[in-house]
């Protein structure tokens, strides 16, 4: 696969793509028809499959009063999960306000046929683009007529007689209900960073604890004790994962400040190597327990070792990620 970050970087014109145009947060199991679509109308009309998304969640470019809008997915989760979908091009779009303030049927000329060709198009029912959003499905048919492509729109698809979205799922993610968002994505809910020296507390207490630096906007589940998958040089290794402000140790010197962002540490179970500096990536698989403050560091030290008992005997969870005779999307992932 091709991963091209803006459209500059597109030198050589294609001679002929079916397209697929979104956010792609998190790309779930509706995003996945979409994209999968894309690829074997392609491969039908021998053409490349093209898929254009955003280098971040449109609407806090577009809406800087709102709260921000934590991504389901950075750029290189993205990259990783669009590959495994045999994408033939992925193009990382920077939602700049040059690009947000395009007419829709300037976006179409210049870039959609201009640039790629496009035989085809692929979105979902509720795709709107363009200034003001201003363009929506309807009306990219009509440029499609005008400028010789068709369109395709995809219904979004339900689960438990709603809609799966991006929107429910972050929902579920900020709530800590892990299990029923991976039901969503069709995987795990992931997030990678890199290892950092943190206070070492963990160490003290014979549960080592690797402090992961995760890139600024990917939401996190909320604070609490998860069984996790941690995959580290293309191996899993099975884990414990604390996200929180570790109330144990907070002091009346020291305490959270408004706005602060929540701590991510994961204890690798079985793993002895040096770790810092490492990237990795963590699945959450399963909420344990909320994060709760202790009287001591001893007691802490009690409910660690048993978190780690509860997840080494629970081999259930990783049962719900295998599908015998078929590819996971998320095999490339965890």
């Amino acid at each position: 696969m091709r991963t091209i970050y803006g459209f500059g970087g597109l030198k050589n014109k294609l001679k002929g793509s079916v397209v697929a145009i979104g956010t792609f947060d998190g790309i779930h199991r509706g995003h996945q028809v979409i994209i999968r679509k894309t690829v074997t109308e392609a491969k039908r009309r021998g053409e490349k499959a093209v898929v254009i998304t955003f280098d971040m969640h449109p609407q806090n470019k577009l809406n800087k009063n709102q709260d921000r809008i934590y991504s389901l997915s950075a750029p290189e989760t993205k990259k990783e999960i669009m590959k495994l979908l045999k994408v033939d091009m992925l193009v990382i779009v920077n939602f700049a306000p040059g690009f947000a303030n395009m007419p829709p049927e300037k976006f179409v000329k210049d870039i959609i046929c201009a640039k790629f060709k496009a035989g085809k198009i692929i979105v979902g029912e509720d795709f709107h683009f363009g200034r003001d959003r201003g363009g929506d499905v309807s009306i990219l048919e009509s440029l499609g007529k005008k400028h010789g492509f068709k369109v395709s729109a995809v219904a979004m698809i339900k689960s438990g007689g709603r809609k799966i979205s991006s929107t429910r799922i972050r929902k579920l993610i900020l709530t800590g209900k892990v299990e029923e968002a991976a039901k969503l994505l069709d995987r795990p809910y992931s997030v990678s960073g890199k290892i950092v020296k943190g206070a070492g507390r963990g160490s003290k207490m014979d549960f080592p604890t690797a402090n992961l630096k995760i890139e600024n906007g990917i939401a996190l589940p909320a604070p609490g004790v998860y069984e996790v998958r941690a995959k580290i040089k293309n191996k899993s290794y099975s884990g414990a994962a604390n996200i929180g402000y570790r109330p144990t140790f907070i002091t009346s010197v020291k305490k959270k400040k408004p706005g602060e962002e929540p701590l991510v540490e994961v204890h690798v179970c079985d793993y002895s190597e040096n770790i810092y500096g490492k990237t990795i990536a963590v699945s959450f698989l399963k909420r344990i327990r909320p994060e709760k403050k202790f009287l001591s560091g001893a007691k802490l030290s009690e409910q660690i070792k048993k978190d780690i008992r509860c997840i080494q005997q629970n081999n259930n969870n990783l049962l719900l990620y295998e599908r015998t005779g078929t590819k996971y999307v998320g095999q490339g992932v965890i």
